[in-house]
């Protein structure tokens, strides 16, 4: 079974134009002949929707497409699996998509030297290409031509090499960390589930169905003298790979619900549940750099999320034992009554830990009165001129916030200027 049991459609098309472009997705316009596809839906302009994280397209350039119906509140389009374009073999053709990222100048000097790059790149033919020999073309330049190739033509075959297995998503998202074909191919092979769970943000079962079944037709293959579709260096079903990439799934999957930490022996039982072929591995895995474990407590965690923990206690403490920090005297008393609501002594004393304390905890379950206690704070952050702001987890919440204080909030992503594609720790 492959990836989706939707059906496919396989169609040409010509681009008419970018209707919406994102760093990870991008919808187009797209010119088909409706008499040679007449089982696709038109949008109200009479064209064809496709969508999905695709390579930057050229207008009126045509395409062949492979996608899936999909359907969602503007209309029905359809999610692109795979999409190539013709490998341009007359100097015309090799002059326009050139010309799509090059100058003219540009154009001339790479044709002239080497006509056939967009080959040479398909085939990792680069090591005898001189660009002193190329005016005006310098690495950077050159890096962006052999990019632009690479997704147009490359990537695309791979996902027929890979025989629909592995969608142009998952192999661009690989692709970006190696930047090689060669070494994408390698890395599949020797580790497949981190390729597909780690680099192409595949959920782990999903990862496992796709590998699993593509070594079974390797398998075949090879008996029937074909090549397989990737030599996979063990048997997955009971490879420590597939150990690892499910036990990694699982503290993810624990950590979704709200824990950062499981009981080595509540871990083992799923994991073994899950993949009891490879679970021999499971005590290996314990010792691997992605993972935590704590040998006294039995606490399995991962590394990354008990490192992350571990720097936030240690600046707490450590902001916590200074001295000589300045405490507050401000009369309490005044803030008791929030709005005609009378605070009990419990709910009022996060303003004496305010004051005394350079860090204070607020913690109990909802509706025992901590929104009453957060307002009783602002007001007295207010009448001693103090600065303060508002932080939420989620969106959603910080909505909540901002409506109940009347004060502006934020996620805490937000608010502390934090940018994801930035890695910090």
């Amino acid at each position: 079974m492959k990836v989706s049991e939707k059906k496919e459609y396989k169609f040409n098309g010509k681009i008419l134009r970018c209707v919406y472009q994102a760093e990870d997705y991008s919808v187009y316009s797209v010119s088909i002949d409706q008499d040679k596809y007449p089982e696709l839906k038109l949008s109200r302009y009479g064209t064809v929707t496709i969508l999905g994280e695709l390579p930057i397209l050229t207008e009126k350039v045509e395409y062949e497409i492979v996608a899936y119906e999909q359907e969602s509140k503007y209309g029905i389009g359809y999610k692109v699996f795979n999409i190539k374009r013709d490998i341009p073999t007359t100097q015309e053709d090799m002059y326009i998509f050139l010309s799509e990222i090059l100058t003219d100048k540009q154009v001339s000097e790479i044709w002239r030297e080497y006509p056939d790059i967009v080959q040479r790149v398909k085939e990792n033919r680069l090591d005898d290409i001189d660009l002193n020999k190329l005016k005006g073309i310098k690495e950077y330049t050159f890096n962006v031509i052999i990019e632009k190739i690479t997704e147009n033509f490359c990537l695309a075959d791979l996902v027929i090499e890979f025989q629909g297995y592995l969608n142009l998503s998952m192999i661009k998202k690989i692709y970006k960390k190696y930047t090689s074909i060669d070494v994408l191919k390698e890395k599949l092979q020797q580790d497949p589930y981190k390729c597909l769970c780690g680099l192409a943000g595949v959920g782990f079962k999903t990862a496992d169905s796709i590998l699993l079944d593509m070594e079974k037709v390797s398998k075949e293959n090879i008996k029937k003298g074909k090549p397989p579709i990737i030599p996979f260096d063990s048997d997955l079903r009971s490879s420590p790979e597939r150990c690892l990439a499910c036990v990694l799934y699982l503290l993810e999957e624990n950590e979704k619900n709200g824990h950062t930490k499981m009981s080595l022996i509540e871990l083992r039982k799923e994991c073994i549940s899950l993949v009891p072929k490879c679970a021999d591995y499971f005590p290996m895995i314990m010792k691997s750099d992605s993972i935590y474990y704590n040998k006294e407590t039995l606490d399995v965690a991962l590394k990354k999320t008990y490192d992350m923990e571990y720097c936030i206690a240690k600046i707490l403490l450590h902001n916590l034992r200074k001295k000589n920090h300045d405490i507050w005297n401000y009369d309490i008393e005044k803030y008791r009554n929030v709005d005609g609501f009378d605070l009990s002594d419990e709910q009022i004393q996060l303003l004496d830990n305010i004051c005394k304390y350079r860090i204070s905890i607020l913690n109990g379950w909802a509706g025992v009165g901590k929104s009453f206690s957060t307002q009783a704070a602002i007001y007295m952050f207010k009448d001693n001129k103090k600065s303060f702001q508002l932080f939420s987890p989620t969106g959603k919440a910080a909505k909540v916030l901002s409506n109940y204080t009347k004060e502006e909030a934020t996620t805490i992503h937000r608010g502390l200027g934090y940018n994801p594609s930035l890695e910090y720790l």
